[in-house]
């Protein structure tokens, strides 16, 4: 099989624990390795990932239960795969069975550890690594994700991050030892390895004065790593990886149900890309608020208006009076809408409130926006579909954020400018309006809509008609209501970082 010419031999870490783990327990296994995930243990997708990767060569299982490993995976060591799979024995800890296998594969060099409970490990992950564990030069190489990076598609997963001066970061499971000096920093992370949860302790065995700085946040990440390569002795450097995913390893129930989530995203998304080539162009219609972004629009960028903390305070006061009128029948949804604009903008210019909109638009496509729904509008894009955005949030900052993602029309709910300031000029982009919205917008002849494909993406309930006129229904992160409706009526269910 024709490859790079440098491969990695893959250490797959896949013993059990010294001690008892109650979430091993739970789920009825031996070991994590053998969890099931999406209706499969997670060794075999890590060994399938590992096995498509172009830079891997060997993978080395470290077990002391082959035979349960191939109860559980019929065929995992079978010689379909050229370079081999083979075992070796798991150790007291995990640095002893690591430095035994190195000291007696010599020839193996490069090595690329990671974990069973990595589930989502992808190809590109391995890519990535391997690429940039190479440039670095360094006897050892640690695969890590910022927080910015993880917060940003995750913001409820727990997650043990480490603090420097520039950045946060966690692991992810993935380390390359490039050549034998490495044995050096396993034979000193075996004595803090039970401390890998409290980064602190680990720093305090540099010294007190290491300790102090890090504490203090005087270290930037490099720094750091700089410092532990001169007092070990041996070049060490990080990879930053930038898939989120990378970091989520399956520790407890919850990693559990995020990973299985974000496994069936992609495998909605690879459906999804696979039909668009499928059948040549089609109109794939997506929701904005909690669909494409993370959070709702529309209260957010009147509170961004107000730049002075005094200012916003009281402007959120006399919102939440206008929602809290909304809330007991006072006002419908139109009206809502025109008191918040008129609380927000009674003194504006337009030219203020058009600046006010691009600043917020500006910082909402920097970190507001989903990774996924971002991949599937390029997967969109690039089988040349019709882009449309439909949206309740107001047209003079809807449509820039559809410039920016590249829509071809943006159907939101029309503003009119007057000394007051801007109000709607029309109904609601909202619920049954927001169809017959569509359909005027679209202007499609029946006999075109028969044949054309229109895709939805919507995270909640009150998009149920544009989802029944649609022929491609997914919801995405959808509410507890939109949820129900889905299972009932066979519409997909995603969850999108």
């Amino acid at each position: 099989m024709a490859g790079p010419a440098l491969r990695f031999t893959a250490i797959l870490l896949a013993g059990a624990r010294s001690h008892p783990d109650p979430f091993v327990a739970a789920e009825g296994v031996s070991s994590k390795a053998l969890i099931r995930i999406d209706d499969r243990p997670m060794i075999a997708r890590v060994v399938e990932t590992l096995k498509s990767a172009p830079e891997i060569g060997r993978i080395i299982i470290v077990s002391n239960d082959r035979p349960g490993l191939e109860a559980a995976v019929p065929g995992l060591f079978d010689a379909d795969y050229a370079p081999g799979i083979v075992t070796a024995p798991a150790e007291a800890s995990v640095c002893v069975s690591l430095m035994n296998i190195v000291a007696r594969e010599t020839a193996a060099f490069p090595f690329l550890v990671t974990t069973t409970d990595h589930p989502l490990l992808t190809p590109e992950m391995i890519a990535e690594f391997t690429r940039g564990a190479v440039a670095r030069k360094a006897e050892l190489v640690v695969g890590l994700v910022e927080k910015w990076l993880f917060r940003r598609c995750f913001p409820d997963n727990r997650r043990t991050f480490v603090p420097f001066r520039d950045t946060a970061v966690t692991g992810c499971n993935l380390f390359a030892l490039m050549g034998p000096g490495g044995v050096n920093v396993l034979e000193f992370w075996r004595h803090v390895e039970n401390r890998r949860k409290k980064p602190w302790r680990i720093f305090a065995q540099f010294g007190p004065w290491s300790l102090l700085l890090l504490l203090l946040r005087r270290y930037t990440l490099r720094q750091a790593f700089a410092g532990a390569s001169h007092k070990l002795g041996v070049t060490v450097d990080l990879c930053c990886l930038s898939q989120a995913e990378a970091a989520i390893d399956v520790d407890k129930a919850e990693d559990l149900l995020l990973a299985t989530d974000i496994l069936k995203a992609r495998r909605t998304a690879e459906s999804v890309a696979h039909a668009i080539k499928g059948r040549g162009r089609r109109i794939a219609i997506f929701d904005l608020d909690r669909t494409i972004t993370r959070r709702g629009t529309f209260t957010p960028y009147l509170l961004s208006a107000k730049r002075r903390p005094l200012v916003r305070f009281g402007l959120a006061l006399r919102l939440a009076g206008c929602m809290a009128l909304y809330k007991l029948g006072r006002l419908t949804r139109r009206e809502l809408k025109n008191a918040m604009l008129a609380q927000t903008f009674r003194d504006a210019s337009q030219s203020e409130i058009e600046a006010s909109a691009r600043h917020f638009v500006d910082r909402l496509m920097q970190s507001g926006l989903r990774e996924t729904a971002q991949r599937a509008i390029l997967h969109h894009k690039a089988a040349g579909d019709m882009l449309v955005l439909a949206t309740a949030s107001m047209d003079f900052y809807a449509e820039m954020i559809g410039r920016e993602l590249g829509f071809d029309t943006v159907v939101a709910t029309r503003t009119e400018w007057n000394a007051a300031g801007p109000r709607l000029a029309g109904e609601n982009c909202y619920g049954s309006d927001k169809l017959t919205m569509l359909q005027a917008a679209l202007d499609l002849p029946s006999e075109a809509l028969d044949d054309s494909q229109l895709v939805f993406y919507s995270d909640h309930h009150t998009d149920m008609p544009v989802f029944t006129w649609a022929h491609q229904r997914v919801a995405v992160n959808p509410s507890r209501r939109l949820k129900a409706l889905a299972e009932a009526q066979d519409i997909d269910i995603v969850y999108w970082a």
